[in-house]
This record gives C-alpha cells, structure tokens and sequence, in this order.
C-alpha cells in the first residue's frame, strides 16, 4: 500500500506538470535540450541550390569598403543579380534607414546656394550631375519593378506611447482572404518598429520583419514568428514574404484549431498561402527546420557580384538573401545545430521549409496529448511493478521507454509533430527507481538472506567445462550458431504408474547417467532434465565449429545403447523403454538465464522450439531420430532418409524432416536401396499418384524392418485417396499435435 500511495504521488506529480497547472523551468531547459538532440540527430543535412545567400563578408569589406556601403554600389549590386544573373527574388537581412550623402552632392547644393549661386558654368554642370550623385534615387530606382522584400524590425521593449522613436516607414499590411479575428491577446503585438526610408520602402514590392523576439532562455533560436500584429494589422517576416514574392504574393488565411479541442475559441494553428500551409503556435510561431550546420547554402561574396565571376548557374532563377556572415556586422546568432550561426541563413532555413513544407507543428491540443500520455504510462507502470519479476519489470520498462522513444520519433519524423518526451521518460525511470529501492530496502531483505546462505545453483556440467576453458567461456547472454537436442522417453507416464517410487528413480537415474555420459564424450552440455526428458546443446559454452556433427554423434550412440540398457533394465526387472528425439542447428540465445533465486546456463530461441517439434514428431512416425534440413547441411558426409514435408505445430512455414541413417562409408547396398525406394515413395506421394506410391510402399514393408513409418504413409494414402488434397497441393503435411 505504501509504494502504490509513493507511486500515485510521482503520478501526480507529472500529470499537474503536463496539463500546465505548474512548469519546472530545468524540465522545459532539458525539453529543449532533447529537442535539440533529436533536431541534429533527424536533420538532413543537406545543401538547398535554391536559396544563395548574399553574403557581405570580410572579403567585401576589405575590397568594397566598410559598412555601410554607398547606395550606388548597392544599385549596382541589385542590377546585376536581376539583369545579369536573373534572380527571382532579393530579400535584404539589412536597413536602410538612413540617406547616404557618400556622393557628397549635399554639400555641392551649399555651394550652389553660397558662394558660386551666380557661377552659371558651376551650375550647369551641377544639374547635369546631380542624378549621378543622387545614390540614394539610383539605388530606389533598382529596385522598382522587382521582386524585392526589404527587411525591417519591431520593437518590442517600448510602451506602447513611444511611437515618437518610430524610424522609417512599415511596408503595406499583408492582404488576407479571412481576418485573424480575436488574436490579439495570442499573437506578438509589438510597440514599435525601425524601417526604412519611404524612398526605398515604396520602391521595393514589399518588406518583412527580420526580428527574432522568440529567443529561449538559454539563448537558443529555435522558432522565428512568422506574423506580427501592429494596431490591427498583420505584418510578415522575410521568410513569409520571400516565399509569397516568389508565388505572386498570394493573399494569406488563418487556419485555426479544432474547434471541439479550442472549445470554440479561434487558436491559431497555420498560416495559409497558395498550396502551402506554414504550422504555427497560437502566437503565430514556426520552428526552424534546420537543415545542418553552418553553411547550408551557398554564400556568394558581394564583390563577386559586383565583378560578375560568380558562376551563372548559382545565381541564375535562385531567391537571393542579402546579409552578413562578417563577425563585426554582428548578425550572429546561437541556435540548437551551432553557437555561432548567421542570421540570415535563419531566414534561409524558413525559406526553404517553407517551400519543403517540412517545418513541424506543436499541436495546440499537445497538453491534451500529453496528460493522457502520462495518465496512461502511470497505471500500466503500476500494474507492471506490482505483478513481475524484477526481469520482467525491467524488461518492461525498457520495453516501455522504447516505445515512448519510438512513438516520439514516429511523430517527430513522420508527422511533423513536437511532442514532449522529458516529461513522460522521467516519469518512468522514477517509477522503476521507487520500484526497485523500495523492494531492494523493504521487501528483499529476506531473500537477500537467503541467496547468501545458499547462493546460485550452477550445473556441474558446465563448471567442468568452464574449469577446462576458462578463457574461452562468458557466461553473457549472446547469440550463437548452436545445436541442440531433445529427447523424451516414449509412454513414460504410463510406465511410472506401474512402478514404486523407488524403483522408478532408480531407472530414472541409470538411464539419465548413461544418457549424460553419451552427451558429455561428444562435448555436449545438458542443459536440464525435464522429468524423463532431456534438453542438451552445442556449441557453448566453449565454441564448437562441429557442434552439429558432435550432436548427430551423441543422438545416434544414445539409440544405439538403448537396446543394451534395457536389457540391464530387464535384470532389475524394469520396464523397457523407447525414446525419441529431435536435433536442430541454427541460431539461438545462449548465456545466464533466470532469476534472483536462480540462474541457470541456457538456450533460447526459435531453433530451439523447432529441436523439440522435432522429437515430438517422431512418435507420430513410429522413429527415434529425426533432424532437421540446417543439421543435415552441416553433416554432408552421412547419408539421411528423408520423411516428410511437414508443418510443425506453431508455425507455419513448412520444413523437411529427416532420419540419420549412417555416415557414407559404413552406407550398406541395403540401407541405400531402402533410401532410394522411399525417395521413389514420396515422390508418387507428392504427384496424388496414390497407386505407385502404395505398390512401392508395400515393397518397403516387405523390405524392412523399420515398418512404422510406411504404415503412417499406407494409412494417410487410404485417406487422401477418400478425401484427396486440392489440384496444388505440394505435399506438405500439417502436424496436428506437439
């Protein structure tokens, strides 16, 4: 009782944290981080052609000047990309808030106004002059009639009365279908803007804003809002507006969530366009999908430019932004795939996201998603402690962080979906601690006592093995190619209810010594005796290149002692018994295998389910041994009559099963024809030809002695002749019982 209130607690404790009653500013740090890990791990880093930045780096200011540049340079900047290398769009990652008087035309006005305004000569030439001198009109009249997005940004410190710091002109308002309606409380609103100077402003198509106010706390850009509202209007980042330049400027519609989960409240969910549709927050956020590390794209330095010896096919039909990887520009910033990173391949980033409609959502309804997440995880972890092992809660538990992780992933990577991960992982791995302290403190205190006063039970057998070859032997789970063995004595029930108790264990013992001796001369190991059963194996732990030729040895000597046996059996007036047997190859699970209280060296696996089919099977046929097709490859130089092609119980891909009859060169004339005639059976058999296949078979049961498995094959033709199999039957026989 008290680990299930300690374990409702912990519940609790994270359902109040995923539906937001509290927040834990180190859990949304370490969300981040994860976020961050699971952004490098899945991004493709991957070089996009379709976006050239612009780049005013160290070059450009050695050669061209320091920053600013004169705005004829920049009209001849702007002519070049659309005249020479015929971009389609230009977006500017920098203002232009103020005049450049670099010409020095202002202070040529003074003079034509002072000391020379009677000079005609002076005049003249000023007027004709003046245009050339006007950079500021040169550099506006470039970008007429072009897709160009000039850059501006808000601010968001001010109060809202301090308009009066306001600098330059905002663009127009972005045209939409539908109004984004009662979002003021939900979108950034901020109080002020810095923009460009009216001359380029209504020259250029359009503007968006290049300011990040979405930083995380750490520093981290990680999500860049995509619309701002200021008094009423609707404004766009570059990265929007670069995006609609290239399409035509489509108008833009809100799309907002379900109305069922919102409880009819308009909460923002994307921002349509066009074919396009951007995910956003309820404040009109994207999160950048970035595509690797700095650079991503291709930067082409603006003295290039200028010189025209940047190759066409870079430029040429590309969106171009313009700004600065320069250290002294300042536009650097910390993001989750690099601490230094440029500001404007940010923009470029959302570009492209855009345009590959890979940016990821954080589903308004994710709370929601989360609580039940965490609601669900909670009682099934209590269930699961409560009731296993502490290998199967272990198990269990990693089984169920798997899941998580999984789940996490699939709706990361095949969604596009951000879903918390910190949260419902924590969750877990302090359920299991609880689980695991407390047992270990409270409730293990009496089997802690037990294990030191008898420790684990280890079987002889392998501490021989080990002794002999230690430095060969791990006792770690590990996966091996193997053979293993299974035999069972035929009726055994029925023989122990005939016998005392004391004379059935001593059969008991005679039999399992002599069996053992067998399996241990051809380097087996007994893995355990199952009442009258035995489970032995090969190749562990001391590696075996022969383990199936050791294992075929031992089946084959342990029937051949048997007739022997029971004549001692007969002496001490015992019953006499027949066995049966299974052998299998392939690969299977190996290692210490158990519990607290026991652990034992063992062998898991498909293969080792198949080796006991097989020695099921062999009471059906009226034989001792059957092996499968795998043991069978690994003997080649024996000589094996096969017996059918069956379906064991279990499974559904059938398997040949054969009988180990002796190795090539102690083969008789007899022992072959007998192999060959089967083979001539089974043929007939497998064509419905019911009349060959009998005549043979009573040749057989004339022939030999071994005639229990013909007279299987005799009676399944009387039944197949009465109630024969479909047209396409390929011989397969489906085993009904183990």
């Amino acid at each position: 009782m008290t680990r299930t209130i300690l374990n409702i607690l912990i519940i609790v404790f994270f359902l109040l944290q995923a539906a937001n009653i509290f927040q834990h500013s180190w859990m949304t740090a370490l969300e981040n981080k994860i976020y961050d890990v699971r952004l490098n791990l899945t991004m493709p880093n991957s070089h996009d052609p379709r976006v050239v930045i612009l780049d005013i780096d160290e070059k450009s200011l050695k050669n061209i000047g320091r920053w600013p540049w004169n705005r004829k340079v920049m009209a001849e900047i702007v002519d070049t990309l659309f005249d020479h290398y015929y971009i389609q769009v230009l977006g500017f990652d920098i203002l232009f808030a103020e005049p450049d008087d670099s010409s020095g035309l202002s202070t040529l006005k003074a003079i034509a106004d002072g000391s020379l305004k009677n000079n005609a000569d002076y005049l003249s030439a000023l007027e004709r002059m003046k245009d050339d001198l006007n950079y500021d009109q040169r550099f506006a009249n470039a970008l007429k009639d072009r897709d160009v997005i000039t850059g501006y940004f808000f601010r968001n410190q001010l109060k809202a009365n301090s308009k009066d710091l306001n600098t330059g002109v905002l663009p127009p308002a972005v045209e939409t279908t539908l109004p984004f309606t009662n979002l003021q409380n939900d979108l950034l609103t901020p109080t002020g803007f810095g923009g460009n100077m009216a001359i380029f402003q209504n020259s250029a198509w359009n503007g968006g804003f290049v300011d990040i106010p979405t930083i995380d706390k750490d520093g981290i850009v990680r999500a860049v809002p995509m619309i701002q509202m200021y008094e009423g209007e609707i404004y766009q980042s570059l990265s929007l507006a670069v995006t609609r330049a290239l399409l035509g400027f489509p108008p833009i519609e809100p799309v907002y969530a379900n109305e069922v989960a919102t409880g009819g409240e308009n909460v923002l969910e994307a921002i349509k366009f066009d074919d396009f549709e951007i995910p956003v927050t309820p404040q009109g956020i994207a999160y950048i999908p970035y595509r690797g590390k700095y650079p991503s794209y291709q930067y082409v330095s603006a003295e290039d430019v200028l010189n025209k010896s940047v190759k066409m096919e870079t430029l040429e039909g590309a969106i171009v932004l313009m700004g600065t990887s320069a250290t002294g520009l300042l536009d650097l910033r910390a993001t989750p795939v690099q601490n230094v990173y440029p500001g404007v391949e940010v923009h470029a980033n959302m570009v492209s996201g855009i345009l590959d409609k890979t940016i990821k959502l954080k589903p308004f309804d994710v709370q929601g998603l989360d609580f039940f997440t965490h609601l669900i995880i909670g009682v099934l972890m209590i269930f699961v402690l409560r009731t296993l092992t502490l290998i199967y809660s272990v198990l269990a538990t990693f089984g169920l962080v798997s899941l998580t992780l999984y789940f996490n992933y699939y709706t990361w990577q095949e969604l596009n979906l951000i879903t918390p991960i910190v949260s419902p992982l924590l969750m877990i791995l302090m359920l299991f601690v609880l689980h695991i302290a407390y047992g270990y403190f409270i409730e293990d205190h009496k089997k802690r006592k037990l294990k030191g006063l008898f420790g684990q039970y280890v079987p002889p057998e392998l501490v021989d093995e080990m002794n002999k070859n230690i430095s060969e032997v791990s006792l770690k789970s590990e996966t091996r190619e193997m053979t293993v063995l299974f035999s069972d004595i035929r009726s055994f029930t029925s023989i122990s209810e005939t016998m005392d108790p004391e004379s059935l264990s001593s059969m008991m013992n005679l039999y399992l010594t002599e069996m053992t001796k067998i399996i241990h001369k051809h380097r087996g190991t007994v893995d355990k005796y199952i009442g009258d059963a035995i489970m032995a194996f090969w190749g562990a732990p001391l590696l075996d290149d022969e383990h199936a030729r050791h294992a075929l040895l031992a089946a084959m000597e342990m029937k051949e002692v048997l007739p022997n046996l029971n004549k001692e059996f007969e002496k001490r007036g015992y019953p006499s018994i027949n066995i049966g047997m299974g052998l299998n190859s392939g690969r299977m699970n190996v290692g210490n295998m158990g519990s607290k209280f026991r652990v034992a060296y063992t062998v898991l696996g498909d293969a080792v389910n198949l080796a006991s089919r097989l020695e099921s099977l062999t009471k059906q046929y009226g034989e001792t041994l059957f092996i499968s097709e795998s043991t069978k490859q690994q003997v080649p130089d024996w000589s094996y009559q096969e017996i059918d092609f069956v379906v064991v119980v279990g499974k559904l891909v059938p398997i040949s099963i054969y009988k180990p009859v002796a190795a090539n060169d102690n083969l008789s004339e007899q022992q072959q024809q007998e192999i060959n005639l089967f083979d001539e059976a089974l043929a007939y058999y497998r064509n419905q030809n019911w009349q060959e296949a009998r005549r043979v078979l009573n040749e057989l049961l004339k022939f030999s002695t071994a005639t229990n498995l013909y007279s299987v094959y005799m009676n399944r033709l009387y039944e197949y002749q009465n109630q024969p199999p479909a047209v396409d039957w390929d011989g397969v026989y489906e085993a009904k019982s183990k």
